[in-house]
């Protein structure tokens, strides 16, 4: 018997999109959910949301929702971080994501369920720069079998990456 697939209900999700879609804010889903949209996991424990748009815009936004402001900490320089409460879930929203003075935009690359994805290398300079060695490991091993986009690869390499990070996506096909 395989590993059936654990996910949060979608449909919590969806709502939240739905209402930042209604704002003209444009959000991509990223982090354990983006990884299981690509079939790297089976387990996602939450929903993580990535948005350029400003806080106060998405905060506009949020209102009437249940959430919480979790902005600012540790080596994180967001512009904004939301902890939205629905239906059980918390969906975390991050505006203008940024880990050691590296930003790490958020570029939509299609769809999984009608959820917008964010990009498999901004994800795989995330997790690196937030110091989770496996699953940016797990990230760059599938962007090696699968290729890259040129263009996202070139946003990501405008940061100032440490040397190694650099040079691991700089040997990307």
């Amino acid at each position: 018997m395989g590993i059936e697939a654990i996910t949060p209900p979608i449909e919590p999700l969806r709502q939240v999109l739905d209402r930042l879609k209604a704002h003209d804010i444009t959000a991509a889903l990223g982090g354990s959910g983006l990884l299981h949209a690509h079939g790297l996991v089976d387990r996602v424990n939450d929903w993580d949301l990535t948005t350029d748009a400003a806080p106060a815009t998405v905060a506009a936004a949020l209102d009437g929702l249940s959430y919480e402001d979790r902005t600012g900490g540790g080596n994180y320089r967001t512009a904004g971080r939301f902890v939205i409460h629905a239906d059980g879930l918390e969906i975390d929203l991050i505006c203008g994501f940024a880990v050691n003075g590296c930003a790490l935009p958020t570029l939509v690359t299609g769809e999984w369920q009608g959820i917008p994805l964010g990009s498999l290398e901004v994800w795989a300079a995330a997790y690196w720069l937030i110091d989770r060695p496996a699953k940016a490991e797990l990230v760059l091993a599938h962007l090696h079998r699968h290729g890259t986009n040129r263009e996202r690869l070139q946003r990501v390499m405008r940061e100032p990456l440490p040397l190694l990070l650099r040079v691991a996506l700089e040997e990307l096909p």
